[in-house]
């Protein structure tokens, strides 16, 4: 585990920073060596396209932490499960799609109910007048 001055690097954090020749990079940490303070990033996104898809190591203090976001919005996890195609990562694929289908179904029910609710009251049944 390395920090860089912010915040703590650990493997599987989503970071982002600049490779040697200057190139904006987005990715996950695979690896960290402490002793050296090199950190191996898997590049998801980058403006040289060659880099994406790609491990390449770099200083930790040219990387900057992403804020872990929240799983509870459907495009973002449709996003990640793209990405999880993508990498080819079968467990995360996985994973995801297993929180897409609870958040979906969670979806479904609280819609329903709000439907269930707002139906009008029918007074004269409840009341016993129309029976």
């Amino acid at each position: 585990m390395l920090t860089n001055g912010k915040s703590r690097l650990e493997i599987g954090d989503w970071v982002r920073g600049k490779s040697g020749d200057g190139e904006l990079l987005h990715g996950y940490i695979e690896s960290v060596d402490s002793l050296q303070d090199i950190v191996k990033v898997h590049v998801v996104a980058c403006d040289n396209k060659e880099t994406v898809g790609k491990t390449i190591r770099l200083p930790r203090k040219w990387l900057e932490k992403l804020p872990a976001p929240a799983m509870d919005r459907e495009g973002y996890i449709l996003s990640l499960i793209d990405l999880a195609l993508e990498t080819r990562d079968k467990q995360w694929f996985l994973e995801l799609f297993e929180t897409l289908t609870v958040l979906q179904t969670h979806t479904r029910e609280s819609e329903a109910g709000r439907r269930r609710n707002s139906a009008p009251n029918d007074r004269l049944r409840v009341s016993g007048i129309l029976e």
